[in-house]
């Protein structure tokens, strides 16, 4: 038979959530889902959350600050904060500065692949618009 100590010892209790969490947009989603399975799902969904999340950058540099191994924190998965060398943010500042170059590598992707669907769609009714004046030509020949 154990013993249990009662009432629990204070380094029992978890450690308070910080205030920023309060805040943040992931509050009401499955916390679950921030740490996808390796070589799954690679949390476009949950970093969609984080880029329209105001605390984000607090969120990211309580990661650093912890070292957090797993999971999505600040927008960043695992591999993309050990690629940026995360653990180096020391400031909320300097987590500001991390998100705002990744946003904006971020959106010039998005704005690139853009252009080229907008160019390939321009292709592609430019060869439409051949083919039609070829059958129309091909009908006036007959005529």
């Amino acid at each position: 038979m154990t013993a249990s100590i009662w009432p629990p010892r204070p380094d029992d209790t978890p450690p308070a959530a910080p205030a920023w969490t309060a805040m943040a947009a992931c509050q009401y989603t499955d916390p679950d889902s921030f740490f996808p399975e390796p070589g799954g799902d690679a949390g476009s969904r949950q970093k969609a959350i984080c880029r329209s999340c105001q605390v984000r950058p607090d969120c990211l540099l309580d990661a650093a600050l912890r070292s957090e191994e797993f999971g999505i924190w600040g927008g960043f998965s695992e591999r993309q904060r050990w690629r940026k060398d995360i653990r180096a943010v020391t400031t909320r500042s300097a987590a500001e500065d991390v998100i705002a170059a990744d946003d904006a590598r971020h959106y010039a992707k998005q704005d690139a692949a853009r252009a080229r669907a907008k160019a390939a769609y321009g292709r592609q009714l430019a060869a439409e618009r051949a083919r039609r004046q070829t059958a129309i030509a091909a009908l006036a020949a007959v005529a």
